[in-house]
């Protein structure tokens, strides 16, 4: 029995062995598959320029190079590598410490860099990941102490921790919009990274501020596959010596100056930019932003200037607390809720201007200020906070409320809100800017630009040029001519493309269409794309009901097509009221009815 349980172990070990052993073909070591004609570059002794090629012949047969094994030039004093489009996975280790490698070509067709894959080539100058690569495994470039230039295309889903860790050459990169995930301190203690452009527009939130990409230090293990090293810890923490000679733990992201969000990107994730601690100062959130991820900017210390774009609906929690050199702040009319904590700590707040379409603000959301002295709201209804959202004011009638006329009474019966001192804002209807663009005027150009009243709905179009066609505005929108509330300060840029769209765009010609009321000072005045679809609608007075428009019309709300120059002027009746009254008792009075 114990002969034939040794001969089928044998047997199964015999079977399974179909790779034979590393074969020397052109100076490069291959491990050759022989049932599915493959070939993997293989660990050997190699120096100086190694061109990989797309197939290799071995006694006259032909095998694929499809992959780079782990380890594979390991240590190797190679300078440049070259890697074909048949290539599809680098290994683990394969040119890890390669300190003389200085220019890696990396063709179309690779699918995935493994861990530490190219770790510790201090020579290596630059990087360009193709865009069939999916993912970039955790420490893939880390210690490359010479990387100046790294370009991600767009296709890359994946990014590991560290995976640019310890660069200090690198100052910008720019996020790819197809990226869903990264890893922790994918740029740790890459300490020159001064601008960084994220185009991610379906990232995942980060739970923490160590699990964030821009995190202060790396936490994870790495192993040197086929070298005979058992794997390791790799645990990084930063120190900082000032001039003094003070050492602190400091953040990976302390140099940044600037964080730039594509046109594409509507969520910023949670912790995404944790204690930004350095020369980040000023901070543009574009309109085409929904959401504000929780501690998205968390202890921004150095933040003075803070712009919210007219699309954000929801600022999250702690999402900018401790910015405390921010001194003004308005919230945009979209946001409906803004989370708890949201804003606290942010002691050097002195004016805050509330959007119309605020509505709650969560516990503490402003708490630990002390220097707020001024708070403009635009909001009808008085938003819901409780007594926490202020916590740190002792004295409310120190801060100076100014709310729209059409509110004053319900925010002097508001809870907390009728416990500060209340007046009105100076505008109560607001001038916006519309900026309307071509990206390319060589392609097409848009309807001019202008200023108008908060609330107007304005019409916007593109027409192209001959051997162009509209393919979208700014933020993705494909309407064209389109109509837009003006709730803030709007850009809208039109982008082209070659050929024809297959759908009518307007024609080149605008014409000036102008609305107007009788005694009526809030007048429209603007040029529009022939062909656009243009509604408006008279809103009369408390004494005044709509009769007709200039032309005979009686339609309200109406819609016209613009073909021509047009002027439209609301007509309005006067309502009359028949008002009647007697004494109850002749004998004791009389009643006058006079109208004023």
């Amino acid at each position: 029995m114990k002969r034939k349980l040794f001969t089928l172990l044998l047997l199964a070990a015999l079977g399974a062995n179909v790779i034979n052993a590393a074969e020397l073909i052109n100076g490069i070591y291959y491990n050759l598959d022989q049932a599915a004609r493959t070939a993997s570059v293989a660990n050997g002794t190699y120096s100086g320029a190694i061109v990989i090629p797309e197939k290799v012949v071995n006694n006259n047969r032909e095998y694929a190079v499809t992959s780079i094994e782990a380890s594979a030039f390991y240590n190797k004093a190679i300078t440049s590598v070259s890697i074909p489009s048949s290539v599809l996975s680098i290994g683990s280790s394969a040119f890890y410490n390669c300190t003389s490698l200085n220019s890696v070509t990396i063709a179309e067709g690779c699918e995935v860099i493994n861990e530490s894959a190219f770790f510790g080539c201090s020579a290596l100058l630059l990087i360009s990941i193709p865009s069939t690569v999916k993912r970039i495994e955790k420490l893939a470039f880390g210690d490359c102490t010479s990387l100046a230039s790294v370009n991600l295309n767009e296709g890359l889903e994946y990014i590991g921790g560290g995976a640019f860790g310890h660069c200090p050459k690198l100052t910008s990169i720019t996020i790819p919009s197809t990226i869903t995930s990264m890893g922790n301190a994918v740029f740790y203690q890459s300490i020159y990274l001064k601008t960084i452009y994220w185009n991610a527009k379906n990232c995942r939130d980060f739970n923490s501020s160590d699990e964030s990409p821009f995190s202060k230090y790396y936490s994870g293990t790495y192993s040197y596959a086929n070298t005979g090293v058992s794997a390791v810890n790799y645990n990084v923490t930063y120190i900082y010596s000032d001039s003094s000679g003070k050492k602190t733990t400091y953040w990976i992201n302390s140099w940044t100056t600037s964080i730039t969000f594509g046109d594409e990107v509507e969520h910023i994730p949670a912790f995404l930019c944790y204690s930004f601690t350095g020369e980040l100062r000023n901070l543009t959130i574009p309109d085409n932003v929904k959401t504000i991820g929780d501690y998205a900017f968390y202890r921004c210390n150095n933040l003075v200037s803070l712009k919210l774009g007219v699309g954000l609906t929801e600022i999250g929690k702690y999402a900018f607390a401790g910015c405390y050199k921010l001194t003004e702040l308005s919230i945009p009319n979209n946001v409906t809720t803004i989370n708890q904590y949201a804003f606290n700590s942010c002691s050097g707040l002195t004016t805050l201007t509330l959007g119309s379409g605020i509505e709650t603000l969560g516990t503490y959301a402003f708490s630990d200020g002390g220097k707020l002295t001024t708070i403009n709201t635009y909001a009808v209804n008085p938003p819901y906070i409780d007594n926490t959202v202020f916590t740190s004011y002792s004295d409310l009638m120190a801060i100076d409320l100014n709310v729209r006329e059409r509110s004053l009474e319900d925010y002097e019966k508001a809870n907390i809100w009728k416990d500060m001192h209340i007046g009105l804002v100076a505008n109560d209807t607001r001038v916006f800017s519309l900026t309307v663009s071509s990206a390319d005027s060589e392609k097409g150009s848009t309807t001019p630009s202008g200023n108008y009243d908060e609330g107007e709905n304005i019409v916007i179009g593109a027409m192209p040029k001959d051997g162009y066609h509209f393919a979208r505005w700014n933020d993705g929108n494909t309407d064209n001519p389109r109509l837009v509330e003006v709730t803030g300060d709007l850009t809208y840029t039109a982008y082209f493309a070659e050929g024809s769209a297959g759908t009518p765009t307007p024609s080149g010609n605008a014409y000036q269409v102008n609305i107007s009321g009788e005694n009526c000072s809030m007048n429209i005045s603007s040029q529009y794309p022939e062909g656009s679809v243009v509604t408006m609608q008279a809103v009369p007075d408390e004494c005044l009901e709509f009769k007709q428009w200039s032309d005979g019309n009686k339609d309200n709300p109406r819609t016209i097509t613009v073909t021509a120059d047009g002027n439209y002027k609301a007509e309005f009746n006067k309502i009359t009221y028949t008002i009647s009254g007697k004494a109850e008792d002749a004998n004791s009075g009389s009643v006058n009815v006079r109208a004023k």
